[in-house]
């Protein structure tokens, strides 16, 4: 609801898109809007990009963000809570078209504290176990951070 609200006055956001690899390195970055500002601030920042340094560090050298001011439309709220969702470990997204839940710790170790969409870790634990479907539509295996024993339903 939140999302049509904002739609309908002017959305001039931007978003940057990048993609990590699973080494934690950049790649593929780039922004979802057209903004001449930021695109030169980008292509300029990803020229000089400091190796020894991690992706939030260069991106806030980049966009100077320490001295960005906040528009006033800006929802902070909604920004806020879409910084704070966790993102599934598995799919590295917070909403998936084919799960109506949002990421949760399913592992039942305490020290995992990892987030998985039901969907995703069911598909996981099934893939594990050569694609056949299992007894009764609960999945079992191994938790794919900590490797303790997880179990899942398919509903």
């Amino acid at each position: 609801m939140a999302r049509n609200t904002i739609n309908k006055r002017k959305d001039s956001r931007i978003w940057l898109h990048i993609e990590v690899t699973p080494e934690g390195l950049a790649r593929n970055i780039h922004l979802n809007r057209q903004s001449e500002q930021f695109y030169d601030k980008l292509h300029v920042g990803l020229l000089s990009w400091d190796h020894d340094k991690n992706i939030v560090e260069n991106i806030n050298r980049i966009f100077d963000l320490a001295n960005i001011s906040v528009n006033q439309e800006t929802d902070v709220e909604l920004v806020k809570e879409q910084i704070e969702v966790p993102s599934c470990s598995i799919c590295f997204c917070v909403n998936l078209p084919e799960s109506n839940g949002l990421p949760q710790p399913l592992c039942q170790n305490p020290k995992c504290e990892v987030y998985y969409h039901k969907y995703c870790l069911y598909q996981w634990l099934v893939a594990c176990e050569g694609g056949r479907p299992p007894a009764f539509g609960v999945a079992y295996g191994s938790c794919p951070t900590c490797l303790q024993l997880i179990t899942c339903s398919e509903q």
